[in-house]
């Protein structure tokens, strides 16, 4: 399969070539950044007659951030336990209107937490019970490249790498699930006589 460079996105037949090219050319140093057609990941990059999708969000960070100069807010947080990161990491989803979904993969030490918007809806009409909601699917056909990532090291202290940034989407506050607590809460309001738009 044919390699792209990701700065003047020149074509190779091999990986080491591009990087070849990349150390004599724009005088960087080995990126094993692969990039591939659009629709071959669901990693894509949505920037104007750009065309390339990757295997990983990293990936399409890194090449945001190089090609076209996008800024990846991104925060280092430590943690004595996962208890500690818990409140902290809620108190960030519910103050900026956020989402996200845990993946954890079992007997390793890191997991990740994908803003809730990555993806694609899939609709299967003979099981679905109920009908989609008026505002649509929160899916956004790729992925964000927010995201959370939780490891623990060595010595069993907890790094959170939080990269801030959300690509392709906007926060909507109607793309986010509200627990049963904050629905009654929302419709006792409501039924009180609070306008919607307080």
């Amino acid at each position: 399969m044919p390699v792209s460079c990701l700065i003047c996105f020149k074509v190779f037949s091999t990986q080491s070539s591009v990087n070849r090219h990349l150390k004599n050319v724009h005088k960087q140093e080995k990126n094993n950044i692969i990039s591939y057609p659009y629709d071959h990941f669901n990693s894509k990059c949505l920037e104007e007659n750009c065309g390339t999708s990757f295997r990983f969000i990293s990936e399409l960070r890194c090449h945001l951030e190089t090609v076209h100069n996008k800024t990846m807010n991104k925060e280092n947080i430590f943690f004595a336990s996962e208890e500690e990161f818990n409140p902290w990491f809620h108190q960030i989803c519910d103050n900026n209107n956020l989402e996200y979904v845990r993946h954890k993969q079992k007997d390793q030490p890191i997991t990740y937490f994908n803003c809730n918007r990555s993806g694609t809806y899939k609709s299967n009409i003979e099981i679905r019970k109920r009908a989609i909601k008026s505002q649509g699917s929160c899916k956004i056909g790729h992925k964000c490249t927010s995201q959370n990532i939780l490891n623990q090291n060595s010595t069993g202290q907890y790094c959170a790498q939080y990269y801030k940034t959300h690509y392709g989407h906007t926060i909507e506050v109607q793309h986010i699930h509200l627990s049963k607590e904050t629905r009654i809460n929302i419709a006792t309001k409501l039924a009180s006589g609070v306008s919607v738009s307080r």
